[in-house]
């Protein structure tokens, strides 16, 4: 059996690739089985995937989820992270189910990267702290006891994939996938061996897609506060006062209502910017080494 299996980052363009992946007949398309979790989570043991999966050896079974490369989960923001600790163990356990899979990761550039999970963030999960606070607590800024959830040191975890994986293991950039998508697709189909059709009714997501403005954030904020009682985790859903289906039609609204409008993005604080610089620019130099490319002209900070 050929297997590949798409570990993210979340907020890299999993949608598109899991859209494509779908509309292909040839593959068999597994989304989030949840068998390399770290965290208690409800899906299907691996034990239970090898047997399942015994009646597709003459096919490609590809699997993708985006939460394999963030197994941790910070308690206080309730957002799932990344620990270089916990990607090991990940990486031992997929390794000890097969040391022949194929994996793809998807990586972005920190700072667009971080915008955006904030967007999941008080979107999906209720949150109600400022970008700048939402930074800060999830990379560890506030006090040296708190524990860094966001160790995005794609060098190193490339490194770490690829010490057990080898040539098997493929890493993707959202940007080069936003600039020319058929390009990067064409890299995925020779990684995993089979030819791969756009389907035929999608759209570009990435012209579609826009972040949310300055005021839609801060309104939101203010909603959750009024109507969010517990914050969305790993396993649960999220809670508020008001019926579910009204609470997510209000966001809906929101967001239809702020996609017409002029953007005004939240704008970045200097001094975390200088602090998520200087944390992730020895790593990113390394990274430009090694991938031969300028980086910095992506966004990534050296």
């Amino acid at each position: 059996m050929n297997e590949i299996i798409h570990i993210g980052f979340s907020k890299c363009a999993s949608t598109y690739l899991q859209s494509i992946i779908r509309a292909n007949r040839n593959i068999n398309f597994i989304y989030k089985s949840k068998r390399f979790a770290i965290l208690k989570e409800n899906g299907r043991s691996i034990h239970e995937f090898e047997i399942t999966n015994q009646k597709y050896n003459d096919i490609i079974v590809f699997e993708s989820d985006e939460h394999i490369i963030l197994p941790s989960f910070n308690t206080t923001l309730s957002v799932r992270g990344t620990t270089i600790d916990d990607v090991k163990i990940v990486i031992d356990k997929i390794y000890r189910y097969n040391k022949h899979v194929k994996i793809i990761m998807i990586i972005r550039n920190h700072f667009e990267l971080l915008a955006s999970r904030y967007s999941q963030y008080i979107i999906g999960a209720g949150g109600t702290e400022t970008f700048d606070n939402f930074i800060k607590k999830l990379n560890g800024f506030n006090d040296d006891s708190e524990i860094d959830f966001f160790q995005n040191f794609y060098y190193e975890i490339r490194r770490l994939f690829q010490e057990k994986f080898g040539n098997n293991f493929l890493l993707i950039l959202f940007e080069d996938i936003k600039k020319n998508s058929k390009f990067e697709l064409k890299k995925v189909q020779d990684f995993i061996g089979t030819d791969l059709e756009l389907p035929k009714n999608s759209k570009n997501i990435f012209t579609m897609r826009k972040g949310l403005s300055k005021w839609a954030t801060l309104f939101i904020r203010r909603l959750n506060k009024l109507f969010v009682i517990k914050k969305q985790t790993y396993n649960k859903k999220i809670d508020v006062v008001l019926p579910i289906s009204m609470y997510f039609n209000i966001l809906r609204s929101i967001r239809v209502l702020d996609y017409y409008l002029p953007n005004n993005n939240i704008k970045n604080n200097p001094l975390i910017v200088e602090r998520v610089h200087n944390k992730f620019k020895d790593d990113n130099k390394k990274l430009s080494c090694c991938l031969n490319r300028k980086i910095e002209e992506l966004g990534y900070l050296l």
